[in-house]
Parts: C-alpha cells; structure tokens; sequence
C-alpha cells in the first residue's frame, strides 16, 4: 500500500503536458535500451527479402553436397524446382511468396510486404507428393522455419524415397553359365556378384583377345567385387531385386536356353541374405542362400501360380544338359524364351511386397515378403494378345511395367513391317501388319498395394535402323550385315530357328560367315523385349530394350532345331544386340523419346555429344543418331556397335547411367557393366564381370550372346527421422506463429505403441529441444543466415541410423510421443524469443505454470499446429518408410493467471461506500488491444472490464488470462490526487494502474492495488456578535463533493458548534453553502447572510451562494468557519401568543420596508447631482 502524502494539484493541461513528455522520454529511453541491449543493427544480407536453397539431399544428411564425381558413386545435390515457399508474420498472414528454380543457390527468392529487416517470419515449404524434410543437418532444418527479415540462407534439403543414395551403393549383377547347375565347371561359379558403383576399369581398355586369360596383365582384375551366391545355388537366373529394409537380394530363375534350372524350377525365387551390414558395407563372410519360393508349386501353403513350363535339365524328355562336351539344342528353352517364367521384379520394402511379372499369363503379381510368402494379389498388365510384358520398376509409388508388341505370329519379318504376307529371299520385306512398338505404362499403387488402372506414359516405334553389331565382321566392314539385314533392325519374335511353313526356309536366326573368326557362323536376330526401366534424379526415363536372342542363345552351340547332335554339329557363336534409349519428361507425367540423338520434352532437354562414329551413318537410332553411345570397348571398339544388353540402372544424384554390356573394356567376348555420361550419353567407363573363354568350340560361358542378366542397386536403407518443435503459444491460437517463443530444455519422450491404440508401451529414447536462441552466434552475428538447429527442436532417428539412431525404433510402426513437464515442474520454462526485445510478463515462468495449448486448432495445418493431446501429452505417430521423415510433430505450451484487486484507503472514508475499477486498455505480449467488444467472451478476451470493492478489500478474479497481457486500470471520478496505483502505469504518473500478467508464487496471481486518500472538512459556525439561541438551534449547510449529489448537514451553534464531513477524496473539488439568505429570522433573531472563511481568507460566494473549496492532500481537516450576524429587537409590551411573533414579523417588515426606501433615496439623490445635459 502506498503511503499517504500531499500532493499540489496541478492544472488539467499542464498534467497532460507531463505525462505526454515522460511517455515520449520512455519510449526514447526504450529504443535507446533496446540498441544497447541487441547490439549494434544487423547487416541484413537480404534486405527486403528471405532467400535461400531448397535441394534434393539424395542421401538426407541435411548437408548440401557437391563437387563429387559421376564415377564416384555419391551423390551431388541438386536444386529442387518448383516448390512453394511463404513467408508469414506475426498475424499469421501470408507476406511473401516464392517459387523454387531449377538452378542456383540462392534458388528462391522471397519478396517481403509490409515487414521491416528483423521482424520475426515463420516460413513454410509446401513439398509435393513423396517428398520429405531430409535429416537435420549442417545446411538444413525442417520445412517450417522461423527467421527473421532479411534473412539468407534460409536452406531446406527434401528427400524422395525413391532418390535415396547413401553414396557409392553396389551394384548387384547377374550371371549365366552353360550346363547343368552343379557340374565341376559351374560349382563355385559366380552367379549374383557385388561391386562399387565406383568400381574402376579393370581390365585393359585397349581391344584385345585373350582366351582363357592365358596372359595375366589382360585378365580382369576381380578384387573388386565379391560373389555372394553361385551357379551351383541358384542355376539359371536372370531378374534380381533388392530389399534395403532386409538387406537382401531376390533373385529369379529364368528359362535361358543352355543354362540349367535350380533346385527350385522354373518358378523359383531365391534370397540372398543380408548381402550389406546396417551401415551399407558388405557383410563379412559369405551370405547364406535361402530357397525361399517356388511360386508354381501348389498345394498348403504353395502360392500355386502358372508361370509355365519347362523341361528338366537331365533324363528323358529333357534338354540333355548333361551331354558330352556340352552339346545340346534345347529347342524348348529357345521356343519359350521370356515367354515363362517369371520376368521383372520389383520390391515395396514398406508395404513388404514382391511384385514380379508372370511372363506365363503377362499378369503382375503381388506376394509378401515373409517367411512364408502368400499372394497378395494378381493383376493384368496392359499387354495384349500380341504383346510381351517384362520390365517392371517401382518408383513413386507406382509400378511401371515395360512391354511391347512381338510380331510372333508372323516371325522373321522387319519391326517396321511386320506384315502378314512374306516376300522372297533372306532379306526380303513382309507386307500389311502394323509397325512394332514398345510402351511403358504406370499405375499408382493403392493402400494394400494394388495397382490401380495403367496409364500408358511413353511410347517407341521398333522400326528405326540399329546400329551395326558386327560391322567389319570378319574383315568386311559392312558387308556381312548388308547381306542380312536382320542385324540392322529389330525383328518380330521367332521360336524357331528358322522359317517354317509359310515363312521362307532361308530366314533364319544362324548366319553362315566367311573367314578366319570363330567358326565361320553366327547367331544373331534381335527381337526386342523392354529388359529394363530407369528413372534418374532428374526426371529422366531411360529405356533398356534386351535381345530376346540373349535367353535364346547357347553360345558356341548346336542350332535350335539340330537333331543330331555331336561335336561335328556346326556350332554358332551368339551375337546379340540390345539397345538403349532416353525419353525426357513432360510435365504431363509422360515422356518423349529422343530423336536423332537429342531427347526434348515440356519438363527438360539432354543432346547427345557429337562427332561420334556412327555404323551405318546417321542409322543407329531413332531419327537417326543416338544419345546413348552403346559401342563397345568405351566407346571404341570397331566392331560392336550395339553392345547394350538391356538392363539400365541409375544411382540417385548420380550423372551416370550403368547398363548390361557385351565386352564393356578391351577383352573381348565378355560382358560387363558399361557406364553413360548421363549428360551427354558417352559411354566413360567399364567393369568386366566374365573373362574371355576362347573363339573357338564349346563354350560353359554365353560370351557375346549374353550371360548376363540384370542389374540391381544395393544400398543402405534410409534410414527415418520424426520430430520437430515446442514452442511457447503466447496468444492461445494453437498456431506457431512467427513472434512466439520456442521453447529450450523441454522433454520429449518416444515410446512404443505395441497396441496400436495411442497409448504408450514402452519408452525408447528421451529429447530435450535444442536451446539456442535465435540471433545468437548459432545464427550467425550479420547475416541471420541458418548455421545450426532451430531453437526449441527435437528428433529422433531410426536404429538404423548411421548415427544417433534409437534402439527398437523402426519404421513403418506405431509409436507415442509424450509430452510432459519435468519432475521438478519449479524448474524455469526457457523461453527462446524470435528478437533481441522480450515483452514483459514471462519471467520467471516454471513449468508448473503452464499447460498445453489445444491439438488441431481452427487455422493451423499439419506443419503449424499443436499435436498432442492437451490433457495427456500423448501424440500418436504412424512412422513410415525409409526417407518417410515426419517433422510435424509439435507441441505448445501457454500459461493464465488470474490477478487480484486491492482497494486500500488512507484516511477515513465515506461510510458503506463501494469502488469502481475500470479496466481501461488490455493488451496482449504484442500490444494488440484484447479488451471484449461484442460476441462471444472467452481465453484470451479480457470480457470483465469494471470491478466493485469495498474499502480494505482484496479481489481475486475469476477471468484467468495469458501471461504477458498488460492491463491499465483507472477509478473514474476519482481526483488524481486521491488515487496511487500500485504498479503504476509509469514513474510519476500513478493515477493509473499498470498490470503485467506475470507468473508468481502468489497465490490468486499479480496484484495490483489501488490506494485511495480521504480527508474531512470542518465547518464551525461562528456568530458576530455573540448571540445566546434557544436551545438544539441548527443551521443547514448544503455541500457537493466533485459534482456529485448535494448532501445537507445541520451544523449547531453554541460551544464547539462544529460539523466535520468525512470522507473527501484529496483533491477534491468540494462545494458549500447555507440555503439562507438574510435578512432572515431565526431563533429569535434577524440574521444576514453568511459569511465563508478558510482561516484569515474570506471565500467569495457564487451568485447562488455556493463557496468552493479544495480538499487538501493531507489527512488533516480543511477547516472553515460561517459566521451570521444576528440581531434582537427590543422586548414588546406584550410578549408570547401570536400577537408577539406578528409583531416581530411585522417590525422586521418594516425595517426592510425603511431600508428599501433608504437604498431608493440614495439612489435618487446621486441621479440629481449629475451635471446638466449640455444644450446647442
């Protein structure tokens, strides 16, 4: 309670001039404050604006690499275009928006509107469809920021799930060897082996011949890759899928003509186990091969799916693998080539589904990737009657299946016209029928995994010249090619080696040859089948069109159609001949093909280089020239000129493309893997995978013919992250916005959800939010750019994390986050405000103070709101795939206090008299006005304005509001001078209250109290001169205190004849008077009227007899004196009875009769003595 003391009333105008000029002195005082307290003004690097990088991280580090080399295998990140990036203030309103380019760093930059440098932002990245925040990391943080105007570096790396690399992955690549699985030549043959992707040349690059790699320095260096299973495990393979959540390879059987099936058949599917360890290296040992399924066998537990039939590899009926010296035709196996079996696979690794392609019945079907597998479903490709399916990718959540149109009906017929009538010869040209052409369809894939309808997104007419695989055959040049033109084109599908029935009997697969190579004849007709399916970073398809005549070839073999086989039989060495292709996106989801070695679509352009050798010229592709330089050796070797096989990959953030190769290097009669400048197409490097058997006889190796089969990637998973921000909602709207504190030291904790019911099971990991403020050195001192995390933020990252992950914590499961206050809830709050400048009313906050905001609110999105249930803390998180991360969880916490009211008096004050308290502004921690105007009164309206105390009183109030809310309390028609608040509204300015809505122990909340200060006036009535009247005589005396109500008093005459009025708030303006205006009889007397005086002072009445006085500031009485002047007539003759008090009356009537006449006389006598009026 203030004490009481005097105060000197001070004019109305010069009162305001004062509190104008100390209102004006603080606010200098606060901006002179508040530069010292920040330091001098920042340099912002962005004035005007928010700039910065958002970038595909492909390994989802949050670090921004670059400068890595295509051959290296690890990714450099790259712009990513397109995304929407806003800027919003403290109001929540959108003051700036931007879109992100393909180039640059900075790649967006945000105007601002109606901010200034430094004014706090929350900026939000909206990410398409299948993009995630990438870790949190050196270069970035999460897609909702809060910065400050002016800001740079401003960076956001996204991950894709599909474009994950964690750098230098293996690649896994499949082999075939001639015969039966489990003879000497083939038992510990590798079958599925490993290399970097940034496996060096290993052999010579220069063209040479090298049989049985008899001279050392031409032998291929294999140190780099290791074999994880063999021919004697799996058999005949080709199709291999990878899956990074198990760490293991599928691989498919696969009806090759000359290779032997496994132990599982032609159904047969094997895994390859935990081929890498949890931090992407290879595992050490030897993986473990499992027999997983044969998806044909039926009966129990058996899938029983058709996917054809073939022979055994040894008895009757079979295909005599086992003859001597490896001689067999195996007519079965070349007639039903990519026609049974099972073709592409692909892997969900979070639904856990094998997807592969029955090329059997051309359906896709689903199975799960358990123990014991089980159908998922079955579903038809868009393949019909006429067309082959084989590729089958996963991507985007869609499956992408490749297939295309056979001709088989009428075989040995040119793609361009495959016709349904035969001209003559060899080369001859068939009529009618309609040009082949290979498709790539999609469909998204729906919640179980179902594919939805397939939409076609690109489409290659067949009929475009190829180049020349066996140019300068045998010396030749051209020659050898130029006289079947079969070599030169892709042909339709035949079964037979050559022409039957209507067909002409010359046509044929073999062609016989002249000169010293080999054996003078060869194997060589490609038909197209679409092998392979590639997407790079870029958005970039890539196209890998097999030679069917790679699963038809039995190299240095016996025709197809021989039925009598011996050594003598004339054997045909396998020439084949794939292609591979780009389409470039459109921004329809479809692509275009590339023409005359350029690919050109809506979404992005790549030219082939140019000056390369093409064979035949300008006739090696599609419009001509072609984009991907297939030849062999690097790019040099004279006579192939179509070396790609069919299977394409491509590693994330990678420019190069690797490819299925016959003789990659300089040996010859090998395969291996080639590499694509993706830029560019030039063909920049190998890695053989067979060594050269030798040009003549039989052979265990395909050689040219193939023997090889596909590609796979073999990486780390990607691992997950979840988390994101606590934060302190100071205006209880549940959104985060851009001037609200984050919130340091709180805890997070992760538990299991076993139950899948939002309940916790079992903690895993505990966090507490990161604690550095905003515009600390964390922040950077001038640029306010993004160096470290955000404030207030938290994370958790799966076990297989490569570092920092949490024990048990997987994807694609159920977990709780739980938000709670620590043990000792009197710990402080750490509040992390956005700006140098922190309002009042937070200080002190603990957390026993405080309570989570409300979850979901009317306004918020996934990114801004508040997740977990206000009453538990729980927040349920479904966690997803690999890459999934989720940082939307956030939560926010507030506080409300009520306050209290103390009325307190100095002095006496009226009697029974009650107060008034106005609430006269109230602003929240901004200072926008929150006082209830209309509508609904609720948290955080103020809607109580104006409370009633008694004296002594002190109230607490039942409206709770938020901390930091400033109240100015005023007591109307209370004189300044009666009034101290306590807090005051300023320093020498106390008439108002001032009330920060602050945390304290107190109970009931901050108070503020308001002291009023009464005096009193005594009136003493005074007679001149002296006069004795009867007895209990009073005179009436009438006074107004501020202009209120007229009370009347009667004061006494005789010893002490004095009345005091209490209760006179200081500084009051206080009205009196006598209501008698003399001449006048009372008691007995003739009376005058009253005179005032306050002390020696006389008091000069108004016109209606009122005096006006000031209530001093003091305790003490103002003390007046009214004196009367009475005067007795002499006694009458007669006295008592009416004829007494008429004859007092009637001499009193005659006294101011005579007095009357007087005044008149005088008044009379002063006109006469006036001078004369001057007369002309």
């Amino acid at each position: 309670m203030p004490r009481a003391r005097a105060k000197t009333p001070a004019r109305p105008e010069t009162r305001r001039l004062l509190r104008r000029a100390l209102t004006a002195g603080i606010a200098v005082l606060a901006i002179v404050g508040g530069g010292l307290a920040a330091g001098s003004p920042a340099a912002w690097a962005a004035t005007g604006q928010v700039r910065g990088q958002v970038f595909v991280d492909f390994d989802g580090d949050g670090a921004l690499d670059t400068g890595n080399t295509a051959s290296s295998g690890i990714a450099n990140d790259i712009p990513a275009a397109g995304i929407t990036v806003n800027a919003y203030n403290r109001y929540n309103a959108l003051v700036g928006t931007a879109t992100t380019a393909a180039t640059g760093n900075p790649n967006y930059t945000i105007a601002l509107t109606g901010v200034v440098d430094g004014d706090p932002l929350r900026i939000e990245y909206t990410l398409p469809a299948g993009s995630y925040d990438s870790f949190q990391g050196t270069n970035s943080n999460t897609s909702v920021r809060f910065v400050q105007a002016g800001a740079e570096n401003v960076n956001l790396g996204i991950v894709r799930p599909d474009d994950f690399n964690s750098n230098d992955p293996f690649i896994a690549t499949v082999l075939q060897r001639a015969g039966i699985p489990t003879s000497p030549a083939n038992t510990g043959a590798p079958a599925v082996v490993l290399n970097r992707w940034s496996a060096a040349n290993n052999a010579t690059v220069t063209q040479v011949e090298n049989p049985n790699c008899t001279t050392n320095q031409n032998c291929a260096d294999f140190s780099a890759r290791k074999t994880v299973a063999t021919i004697d495990q799996l058999g005949a393979v080709y199709s291999v899928a990878y899956d990074p959540a198990g760490r293991d390879l599928y691989v498919a059987a696969t009806y090759k003509r000359g290779a032997g099936l496994g132990a599982l058949g032609l159904g047969g599917i094997y895994r390859i186990n935990d081929v890498i360890d949890a931090a992407g290296n290879l595992t050490a040992g030897v993986p473990t091969v499992t027999n997983w399924t044969n998806v044909a066998a039926t009966g129990g537990t058996n899938l029983g799916i058709n996917v054809g039939t073939a022979r055994g590899n040894t008895g009757a009926g079979s295909r005599l693998l086992d003859q001597a010296q490896g001689v067999f035709a195996d007519s079965d196996a070349f007639a039903k080539a990519t026609k049974v079996g099972i073709g592409g696979m692909a892997i969900d690794p979070d639904r856990r589904i094998l997807y592969f392609v029955n090329l059997n019945d051309k359906r896709i079907y689903g199975i799960t990737l358990a123990a014991t597998p089980a159908n998922v479903g079955n579903w038809a490709t868009p393949a019909s009657s006429t067309q082959r399916p084989f590729a089958l990718t996963l991507r985007g959540n869609a499956l992408h299946v490749g297939y295309n149109d056979t001709g088989e009906a009428y075989p040995f017929c040119p793609a361009s016209s495959p016709g349904t009538a035969y001209g003559a010869g060899a080369n001859g040209s068939c009529t009618g029928g309609t040009a082949l052409q290979a498709y790539v369809a999609r469909a998204t894939l729906g919640a179980t995994g179902a594919p939805g309808a397939f939409t076609t997104e690109l489409t290659v007419p067949l009929g475009y010249a190829k180049g020349n695989q066996i140019y300068d055959w045998q010396g030749a040049g051209g020659a050898v090619a130029n006289g079947r033109t079969q070599t030169l084109r892709w042909n339709t599908w035949t079964d037979t080696w050559s022409g039957v029935g209507a067909a002409p009997a010359e046509r044929s697969v073999g062609i016989a040859t002249t000169g010293g190579w080999g054996n003078g004849f060869i194997q060589m007709y490609p038909q197209p089948f679409v092998a392979s399916v590639a997407f790079d970073s870029a958005g970039f398809l890539t196209l890998g069109l097999g030679d069917r005549t790679q699963i038809q070839s039995g190299n240095r073999q016996v025709a197809a159609n021989e039925t009598t086989i011996s050594t003598a039989s004339t054997a045909y060495e396998t020439i084949s001949s794939g292609d591979t292709l780009l389409a470039a996106p459109n921004t329809n989801g479809t692509y275009t093909l590339e023409s005359n070695g350029t690919a050109t679509g809506t979404a992005g352009s790549r030219v082939g280089a140019a000056g390369r050798d093409a064979q035949p010229a300008n006739a090696e592709a599609p419009g001509g020239n072609e984009f991907y330089y297939d030849r062999g050796a690097i790019g040099t070797q004279a006579n192939h000129r179509e070396a790609s096989l069919g299977t394409v990959l491509t590693a994330p953030g990678v420019s190069q493309v690797a490819s299925t190769f016959v003789d990659p290097l300089g040996p010859v009669r090998v395969t291996g893997i080639g590499w694509f400048d993706a830029a560019n197409g030039n063909n920049v490097r190998g890695y053989q995978q067979e060594n050269d058997t030798g040009g003549g006889g039989f052979s265990t190796s395909f050689q040219k013919g193939g023997g090889i089969g596909a590609l796979a990637l073999v990486l780390r998973d990607a691992p997950v992250e979840i988390g994101n921000r606590v934060w302190y909602d100071a205006d209880l709207d549940g959104i985060q916005d851009a001037d609200e504190p984050a919130v340091g030291g709180a805890i997070v904790e992760l538990w299991s959800d076993t139950n899948n019911d939002g309940v916790p099971n079992t903690l895993l990991a505990t966090a507490t939010t990161t604690g550095a403020a905003q515009g600390s050195t964390v922040y950077g001192a001038t640029t306010f750019g993004y160096t470290g995390t955000d404030p207030g933020s938290f994370f958790f990252r799966s076990a297989d994390a490569v570092a920092g992950g949490v024990t048990n914590f997987t994807k694609n499961a159920r977990y709780v986050l739980v938000f709670r206050k620590p043990a000792n809830t009197a710990t402080a709050v750490n509040l992390l405000w956005p700006t140098a400048t922190v309002p009042a009313g937070f200080a002190g906050l603990t957390w026993a103070q405080v309570q989570l905001t409300g979850a979901a609110a009317s306004g918020s999105t996934t990114r801004n709101d508040s997740n977990p249930n206000p009453t538990t803390g729980y927040a349920p998180v479904t966690v997803g795939g690999g890459s999934e991360n989720d940082h939307t969880i956030d939560a926010g916490w507030f506080g409300l206090s009520s306050y209290r009211l103390e009325k307190a008096v100095v002095g006496t004050p009226p009697a029974g008299a009650s107060f008034a308290l106005s609430i006269a502004t109230a602003t929240n921690f901004r200072g926008d006005d929150r006082r209830w105007v209309s509508g609904a009164a609720s948290v955080p309206i103020v809607d109580t304005l104006s409370y009633s105390l008694a004296a002594g009183q002190t109230l607490t109030t039942t409206e709770q509001l938020p901390y930091g809310y400033v109240l100015t309390v005023t007591e109307p028609n209370m004189p300044g001078a009666a009034i101290a608040f306590t807090p005051p509204l300023a320093v020498g300015n106390d008439d108002t209250g001032r009330l920060v809505i602050a945390p304290t122990a107190e109970a009931g909340g901050v108070k503020l109290t308001a002291t009023n200060s009464f005096t009193a006036i005594t009136v003493t009535k005074a007679l001149s001169p002296a006069a004795t009247l009867p007895a209990g005589t009073t005179f009436p005396v009438e006074y107004s205190v501020n202009g209120g109500a007229i009370t009347t008093a009667q004061l006494a005459v005789g010893a002490g004849g004095a009345v005091t009025i209490p209760g006179i708030p200081w500084g009051s303006t206080v009205r009196l008077r006598e209501n008698l205006t003399g001449p006048f009889s009372w008691g007995g007397y003739i009376w005058s009227t009253g005179s005032w005086a306050q002390g020696a002072t006389a008091l000069v009445p108004d016109g209606s007899g009122w005096v006006t006085v000031t209530a001093p500031s003091s305790t003490t009485a103002l003390q007046l004196t009214l004196t009367n002047h009475p005067y007795q007539p002499p006694a009458l003759p007669f006295a008592g009875g009416i004829g007494a008090d008429l004859f007092t009356v009637g001499g009193a009537l005659v006294i101011v009769t005579a007095l009357g006449l007087g005044f008149w006389q005088l008044r009379v006598r002063r006109r006469d003595r006036r001078p004369p009026a001057h007369r002309a």
